[in-house]
């Protein structure tokens, strides 16, 4: 019994130096280095499995949408210097937004004619 108390004493010492170490600061530690970019989990390193066709079709896909982008900027930057486009725009946006207001009317009705029952039916319709 006395040689099981020690040996668990000692034991319980060498838990406890080496489990505190993990609340102490390291020498090792970064603490005054910061990265703009966080690891975070699984899909830190997704780049680095890519295979080089696909990096090649991602690195496209970018520039394409880039392309893109660049593209619509220009026709809105083109449309806004000229009064005859912008006023065209005018005339789409003002169709737009009627199209969208008789839409939305059209569901209110339809809301409207909805039963008690939270169900339309073509009973419904003649109310």
């Amino acid at each position: 019994f006395f040689l099981q108390s020690h040996l668990l004493r000692i034991l319980l010492i060498i838990a406890f130096i080496l489990g505190s170490e993990a609340f102490t600061p390291s020498l090792r530690s970064n603490a005054g280095v910061s990265t703009s970019q966080l690891k975070m989990g699984l899909f830190d390193n997704i780049k680095f499995l890519m295979s080089d066709e696909a990096k090649e079709a991602a690195k496209k896909r970018k520039e394409e949408e880039y392309a893109e982008q660049m593209r619509l900027q220009e026709e809105i930057y083109a449309r806004r210097t000229d009064p005859d486009k912008m006023e065209e725009y005018e005339k789409a946006k003002i169709e737009r937004r009627m199209k969208y207001r008789n839409q939305k009317r059209e569901w209110e009705i339809r809301e409207e004619k909805v039963g008690e029952d939270g169900t339309w039916s073509a009973d419904n319709e003649e109310k």
